[in-house]
């Protein structure tokens, strides 16, 4: 599985959540995390899985796909609908790289419809970074969320 994760800094994160979420749930199956804190929840996408995780000060999105033409799918879905939210406060979504990750214990198929690990959160950047300088976070991935995509076009789905 591909997987890619966005770490979006606001002050809403769980109206944003809660938004993207119940649009998005009228369109494909949503499902709540038990474990996590309301609202989030796992959006199942027919080439794909995308996961909503408002936290105190963020909304993580976590997109995970069996191939990189259904996870810049997933990406596009999610990021577009989030950035039309929040094009108020100029919310803009980043993706940090993509990493081969093995399917999780319990996700079955394409769509990976299994359990979802909780986020890690980006790391401040050093006093000298350059703006705009992605910055990993603990478990040694990279997301931004000041420079304006450059994940390649894809069809709108949804």
């Amino acid at each position: 599985m591909l997987l890619s994760i966005a770490v979006v800094t606001t002050d809403a994160s769980a109206r944003y959540g809660k938004q993207l979420l119940s649009h998005l749930g009228h369109k494909v199956r949503m499902e709540p995390l038990p474990d996590q804190p309301t609202p989030s929840g796992r959006l199942i996408f027919a080439y794909g899985v995308g996961t909503v995780l408002p936290m105190p000060g963020q909304l993580v999105l976590r997109a995970t796909a069996g191939d990189a033409e259904s996870l810049a799918r997933v990406q596009d879905v999610l990021q577009r609908h989030l950035e039309k939210f929040g094009a108020r406060r100029e919310l803009v979504v980043t993706w940090g790289p993509v990493d081969t990750t093995p399917d999780p214990v319990g996700e079955a198929g394409p769509a990976g419809t299994g359990a979802v690990a909780p986020p890690t959160t980006e790391t401040a950047a050093p006093d000298n970074a350059a703006p705009d300088t992605a910055v990993p976070d603990s478990a040694g991935s990279q997301a931004t969320t000041t420079a304006p995509s450059d994940h390649p076009t894809v069809p709108k789905d949804t």
